[in-house]
C-alpha cells in the first residue's frame, strides 16, 4: 500500500478526521503512523449524540506506541477501493520515542463520528497490515474492506 504517502499525510497535518470527534482543532499532536494490525471493527450508535461509535482493535509491532487515532482519509494508494457507502479511517498512532518492548502490543481507540453521513453504510479501517469493517445495523452486502465478494 501507499504508506509512505499515507504517513507525510499523517505527518504533514492530515488528521482532518478531528472533526469527527477525534480531537480539539489547534491541539498539537505528535507524528502519526499506521499501526502495524487492525484486527476489529465495532460500530454503535451513541444514544446521546445519535453519532456513530467506530470503535477498533489492532496491534503495534512494539510498546511505546501513543495517542491511537481513528484518521479518515479518502483513498490509500494499493488499497481495494472502498464499496460505495463505505467511509475509511486508518489506524495510526504516534510512534515510541526512544527506547520500546520488542513484542507486539494491542492497542484499542474509540472515536464518536458527531454527524456521518445519511448515506453511510459501513466503516473500513486500515493499517500497515490488513484492513477491517463492520456495517451499519441494516445496512451490508459483501465485504466492508473492499474484497470481491466469493
Amino acid at each position: 500500500m501507499g504508506w509512505a504517502v499515507l504517513a507525510a499525510a499523517l505527518m504533514a497535518g492530515g488528521c482532518a478526521a478531528r472533526a469527527q470527534g477525534l480531537g480539539a482543532p489547534g491541539e498539537m499532536r505528535p507524528p502519526l503512523e499506521p499501526l502495524a494490525v487492525v484486527d476489529e471493527v465495532d460500530l454503535r450508535r451513541d444514544d446521546a449524540t445519535g453519532g456513530l461509535v467506530i470503535v477498533a482493535r489492532g496491534q503495534a509491532n512494539t510498546g511505546g506506541w501513543s495517542e491511537p487515532r481513528l484518521v479518515r482519509v479518502a483513498a490509500v494508494a494499493g488499497a481495494a477501493p472502498a464499496p460505495e457507502g463505505v467511509a475509511s479511517f486508518v489506524l495510526a498512532a504516534a510512534p515510541p520515542q526512544g527506547m520500546a518492548t520488542q513484542a507486539f502490543a494491542r492497542v484499542e481507540t474509540a472515536a464518536l463520528w458527531p454527524q456521518p453521513p445519511q448515506r453511510l453504510r459501513g466503516v473500513r479501517v486500515l493499517a500497515r497490515s490488513g484492513c477491517a469493517g463492520a456495517w451499519v445495523a441494516g445496512a451490508g452486502g459483501g465485504d466492508p474492506c473492499g474484497a470481491p465478494a466469493e
